[in-house]
């Protein structure tokens, strides 16, 4: 016994030293290491650990260096317990001497058992007459700051008053242009306009160098009759006020100047339009200046005229041609002449042009039996004019004579026919024109179309319709017989002529005339017998009803519907309640829902179909209420459980529920939670409960409980607040962590945090363990808190 304790104690030591280890970060010595950060701004200044570690060992001393820049002066230095946010006690160590000019502050501050995170402050030295300089880029490009004439700076760094700033070599990305247009700004001053090349001195303030580089943006030109040469009148004033090259982008807010040249044979005269890639038309700025370029590409269209046009003529299968007793000048009327070659016809007639540069070629059609002439746009012109084969259709009446001819060009839309063909109908059928047959084509261009006729038959019926009354063979004929008289039902059809297969109503008209009648006969009333599930019933229970459609005694083999009516008196009493039911094989059934307390009237109705009738049944049955009702277990043994602890399910054993029925019977019924309202044990409290009866009762089912609050012991380490620390507390924190549900949540909060982090861990788990194995640890676990 003693050797198998012993056992059972190492192997638990064991796994919780394991335990514990696997939650140690461990250095590359196999030491207890933690991350260490630091957060500062190496614009201002350089931290680092003395040996440029990033991880520290567990209780070691560390030597923070805190160097700050040239201009720069070191602040403050906070060191924080990243497990507990605390923050952790420095001592000053001194300086170190790097150079002769970097000189490093030191702090020194032991280890916790945690990762660390070290923030330091640095802050211009104003009072030296040191301020920051930011270079902020607007655009795309490169340039750089040189700081007296040596470093080249592209970023924020810290200069003194005085210090001499020179802007270099500034590249724009593509697409961008740099139109030294740079500054300098600082809070409440205004901005400062810098150059490239020129130097500048720092100021007593903080500054932000606005590096610009503008973007540019296309110039598309468009012409018809010459030429135009874009020039940007800036670089124009730089030029003397002569053209420059050419352009072909430019700037936001740049003056463009515009210059046309006409081509031979155009005059200088010309419509000029400017438009935005958006689309809005840009207006003539005026004082030799077109336009100014907007923060968009914009589109030159540039149109000059002539003082007369030339007109282009071109035929397919003729000859076309043009007289302009007055010129081809923009407004003057050109006449055509078509000559189609010989079985030809002019089928189309059109000109094209361009009405200005920049627009889409314009086509007009002119009507080829009509006026063939036009006026000249301000525009060349091409006219085409196509002639096409004349073509002729007949279409033949229904005895094989013309029913109508006539005459089109080839390459228009086949013409067609509104004349419908007729043919005499005989004593067998009518003839319905049902369209046109594939065309016959004959030599010299003529189609001729001959026409198709579907046979019609005629529907004759008697006490009835048809539907359609004439048809062709095939077609799907729907009869309907008139409606009989009282008593009386529709039996049949009875068919006079025409071999027919009577589907129902419906059948296949034959290739002949048919002829039927509709056939009425005497309607039957049939016998309704209804049973029931019991001789009576009681008020909230269901009971079943059953019944049958017979003759003679014998049940029907019918269809139908069966409305069954539940009523104080007759079907039609106020507050009736109806179901209908089918009716299959002649049977049918029904569960009655509940009915009120007293006589009930049951009225079956039978809605026959066919030969059968309508036919009616009724019966009563009597439904008992609750004489009374009461709680047994409440007060009487053995009881049901009346004392909760905070947390608590519901209990209902030994709770019953008597029910006395008027006709004398007993019942006593199981109560189970779900029965019950009102309970809540999530607090204190003393709380009225209510048991629902299953069937209606008009007597108060009411008990009463009370929530008290759960012993806890106050013991450091007893998870589940029996006053004892072992290994089950242990897991039930490790459930804890794993966020698994445990079963006496108030004692494992108050008793469970080990370390008094605030979180039920498994380093909580951990310390329990050792304890159960007599293992000293650094809290008082065990004993009242």
């Amino acid at each position: 016994m003693k050797k198998t304790g012993m056992i059972k104690r190492l192997t638990a030591v064991i796994l919780a030293l394991i335990l514990m280890l696997s939650l140690l970060p461990l250095s590359a010595a196999g030491a207890i290491a933690f991350d260490l950060h630091f957060n500062y701004d190496s614009t201002l200044g350089l931290v680092r650990e003395s040996r440029n570690y990033t991880f520290v060992e567990f209780e070691k001393v560390v030597s923070i260096f805190v160097f700050p820049n040239k201009g720069c002066k070191f602040d403050s230095i906070t060191v924080t317990n990243d497990k507990t946010g605390e923050e952790i006690e420095t001592t000053y160590g001194g300086e170190f001497a790097a150079t002769a000019e970097d000189i490093a502050q030191v702090y020194k501050f032991k280890v916790p058992y945690s990762s660390v995170t070290v923030d330091v402050e640095f802050s211009v030295d104003n009072e030296a007459g040191y301020y920051t300089v930011d270079l902020n880029y607007v655009g795309e490009g490169t340039a750089y700051l040189r700081h007296n004439g040596l470093g080249t700076l592209t970023q924020r760094f810290v200069a003194h008053s005085g210090d001499r700033l020179l802007l270099k070599e500034p590249v724009p990305g593509e697409g961008y242009a740099f139109r030294d247009n740079c500054y300098y700004s600082s809070e409440g001053y205004g901005d400062i306009r810098i150059s490239e090349g020129e130097s500048f001195y720092m100021p007593e303030r903080d500054i932000t160098v606005n590096i610009v580089f503008d973007k540019l943006y296309d110039i598309n030109v468009y012409t018809i009759g010459g030429s135009v040469l874009v020039n940007n009148f800036r670089e124009m004033i730089n030029n003397g006020f002569a053209p420059t090259a050419n352009i072909t982008s430019a700037v936001e807010d740049d003056p463009i100047v515009l210059m046309p040249e006409a081509d031979e044979n155009y005059r200088d005269d010309y419509i000029m339009r400017v438009v935005s890639e958006s689309g809005e038309e840009i207006e003539d700025y005026g004082r030799g200046i077109n336009f100014i370029m907007p923060a968009e590409s914009v589109n030159v269209y540039v149109t000059f005229y002539k003082n007369n046009y030339d007109v282009t003529c071109s035929a397919e299968n003729g000859t076309l041609s043009y007289s302009a007793p007055n010129g081809t000048g923009a407004g003057k009327t050109v006449t055509l002449t078509a000559q189609p070659d010989e079985g030809f016809g002019l089928w189309e007639l059109y000109y094209t042009y361009i009405p200005e540069a920049g627009i889409d070629e314009v086509r007009v059609d002119l009507v080829v039996d009509g006026d063939l002439s036009f006026r000249m746009p301000s525009a060349d012109v091409q006219v085409k004019a196509v002639f096409s084969k004349i073509l002729t259709v007949q279409w033949l009446d229904g005895d094989g004579g013309l029913l109508d001819i006539k005459k089109y060009v080839s390459g228009m839309q086949e013409p067609t026919t509104d004349k419908i063909p007729v043919k005499e109908a005989t004593w067998e059928c009518s003839y319905e024109f049902a369209g046109w047959s594939a065309p016959a084509y004959y030599t010299g261009g003529l189609t001729v179309y001959r026409p198709i006729f579907d046979k019609v038959y005629t529907v004759l019926v008697g006490s009835g319709k048809a539907e359609p009354s004439q048809a062709k063979a095939g077609t799907l004929i729907t009869l309907t017989p008139d409606e009989p008289f009282e008593g009386m039902y529709f039996s049949g059809w009875n068919v006079a002529d025409g071999e027919i297969e009577l589907d129902g109503n419906t059948f296949i008209m034959p290739s002949s005339h048919v002829s039927l009648w509709a056939v009425y006969a005497l309607k039957k009333y049939p016998d309704v017998i209804m049973e029931f599930s019991a001789e009576s019933g009681y008020v909230g229970k269901p009971f079943g009803i059953t019944g049958s459609v017979s003759e003679n005694d014998e049940i029907l083999d019918v269809g139908g519907e069966m409305t069954i009516t539940f009523s104080s008196g007759a079907p039609e009493a106020e507050g009736a309640e109806s179901y209908t039911v089918p009716v299959e094989n002649g049977l049918f059934s029904l569960d009655v829902p509940a009915l009120t307390a007293g006589n009930n009237y049951i009225w079956a109705e039978y809605s026959g179909d066919g030969e059968y009738g309508t036919a009616m049944v009724m019966d009563r049955i009597n439904i008992y209420g609750i004489s009374a009702a009461w709680l047994t277990g409440v007060y009487d043994e053995p009881t049901v459980k009346t004392d909760y602890a905070v947390g608590d399910e519901l209990d209902t054993e030994n709770l019953f529920l008597n029910i006395y029925w008027m006709d004398g019977t007993r019942e006593c019924i199981p109560v189970t939670a779900d029965m019950v309202s009102g309970f809540d044990s999530s607090a204190q409290a003393r709380l009225t409960l209510t048991v629902a009866c299953p069937y209606p009762c008009e007597d108060e089912l009411t008990y009463d409980v009370t929530v008290k609050a759960p012993q806890v012991s106050g013991i450091l380490g007893d998870a589940n607040g029996d006053g004892e620390v072992d290994a089950v507390d242990a897991t039930i924190i490790q459930r804890c962590a794993t966020n698994m549900a445990v079963p006496y949540p108030q004692a494992t909060l108050m008793n469970g945090d080990i370390d008094g982090d605030g979180e039920l861990t498994v380093v909580d788990a951990t310390f329990i363990q050792r304890f159960c194995v007599n293992i000293k640890t650094p809290y008082p676990i065990g004993e009242a808190q």
